[in-house]
């Protein structure tokens, strides 16, 4: 009772105070430090929680609080009659964020989900091996085998077609690991810090 009583109060204070001290600045809480902030080459829940979540979005994602999956970086899909072809429409506007070492010169595009999608299931693809990177979300989930092939059909339209009809698919590209990065940042970074 007492230490639950002296949490409250910390936390409490601690709002309080975060509120005043620090209007201009994140505070983040973690149980551990990110082994990366790359979530396709994380595998710690630590990861995916400082980097995947607060910096990152996804082509589509889970509703809060359900297993739904909602529009996110694709505002809109359709998927074929047979359920092999998944065609996404993506935002328009959306801003990567800059940063000491990073200005994007153009907003977030069809080029940034086919990097990110193909670095992972691509063994040849120049981007594949930087940071010695496993995928072991991407390659856990067969997302490798399942996908056929992903066609960028204009800059804000992406095609997947996969192997055969999976229902699994759209929840699968709704988690953490498959945030979309920013292929111009990492053709910059030339070094891939962590990447």
């Amino acid at each position: 009772m007492k230490s639950t009583f002296l949490r409250a109060v910390l936390l409490a204070s601690s709002v309080l105070l975060s509120g005043q001290a620090y209007a201009k600045t994140l505070v983040y809480c973690s149980e551990a430090n990110p082994e990366t902030f790359n979530p396709m080459i994380g595998v710690a829940d630590s990861t995916m929680d400082a980097a995947a979540k607060t910096i990152f979005n996804r082509l589509v994602e889970f509703k809060p609080g359900s297993t739904q999956i909602g529009p996110a970086l694709a505002e809109s899909w359709d998927v074929s009659p047979d359920g092999k072809t998944y065609t996404f429409h993506l935002r328009h506007g959306v801003k990567f964020q800059s940063n000491d070492h990073f200005t994007p010169t153009r907003d977030f595009n069809a080029d940034d989900v086919l990097y990110t999608f193909n670095r992972q299931r691509d063994p040849n693809n120049p981007y594949h091996k930087l940071g010695n990177s496993t995928y072991e979300y991407f390659n856990g989930l067969g997302l490798g085998s399942m996908i056929d092939k992903i066609e960028k059909v204009d800059d804000y339209t992406v095609r997947f077609t996969l192997t055969s009809a999976n229902v699994t698919f759209l929840a699968g590209i709704a988690l953490d690991y498959l945030s979309i990065l920013s292929l111009e940042q990492d053709r910059e970074d030339g070094r891939c810090r962590n990447a």
